[in-house]
């Protein structure tokens, strides 16, 4: 079994933590950085949904493939394929619908939905999405979320910049203990992306509101955050 014999060193500075330790005489330094950047995205998705309700099963679902059809017609007018704007269908849903009276249920109906994710790139074009999907008969939106297509790449960069930052800080441990950095142990990495929910959704109520005045729907992108986490162990002598 292995001896660790750890030396009563432990920093925290900078945002990076330090821990020395021996083991089998062969010395080495815990050091961590996290770097992070604000980025505005590149895209925004939103789920679409159309939901009928009859007391046949089929009928329910022709009327719902009648305004689906409608909605996503109209919807592709407003999206650009060149740019990578897309829709595609997510869900589709066929179910019961019961009500209870002492203690038993009686089938009174059948609901269909049938729900598309729109991705698109303008930002700026959410609002006309909403306005326009809502006035097609669609009558529920949510999921909307911002993202950011080279999320890998910006990680892979913060990666290296925490990499740098973790390497110096463990040098800097080491030069106080009259030692240096000879080769790194291991490295562990963790990278994120916060900020991309925005919790909207809306319900065919609003007709009554926003859609039916013509006024449109305010939607504000939110600024992402990468956050990227580097934790290595450097050998020292």
């Amino acid at each position: 079994m292995k001896k660790i014999l750890v030396v009563s060193l432990c920093l925290l500075l900078a945002g990076g933590a330090y821990t020395v330790a021996k083991e089998n005489k062969v010395s080495y330094v815990n050091a961590s950085s996290t770097v992070t950047r604000d980025l505005e995205p590149n895209y925004a998705q939103i789920n679409i949904s159309v939901e009928t309700k009859a007391k046949i099963a089929e009928d329910a679902s022709r009327m719902n493939a009648d305004i689906s059809s409608e909605v996503v017609k109209n919807l592709k007018a407003l999206i650009d394929s060149k740019k990578g704007d897309m829709i595609e269908t997510v869900d589709y849903n066929v179910s019961p619908q019961y009500s209870y009276s002492n203690g038993k249920s009686n089938l009174t109906g059948y609901s269909v939905s049938n729900t598309v994710k729109v991705k698109i790139r303008d930002i700026r074009s959410v609002s006309a999405v909403i306005d326009n999907a809502m006035k097609s008969g669609a009558n529920r939106v949510s999921g909307l979320e911002f993202g950011y297509d080279d999320e890998g790449l910006v990680c892979n960069e913060l990666y290296a910049k925490a990499t740098r930052e973790a390497y110096s800080q463990a040098q800097s441990v080491a030069k106080a203990l009259g030692s240096e950095v000879t080769s790194a142990r291991s490295i562990n990495t963790s990278c994120s992306l916060e900020g991309q929910r925005a919790g909207v959704r809306f319900y065919k109520a609003m007709e009554a509101g926003a859609v039916a005045n013509g006024a449109a729907t305010p939607i504000e992108a939110k600024t992402l955050k990468v956050t990227a986490t580097i934790s290595g162990t450097f050998n020292i002598k």
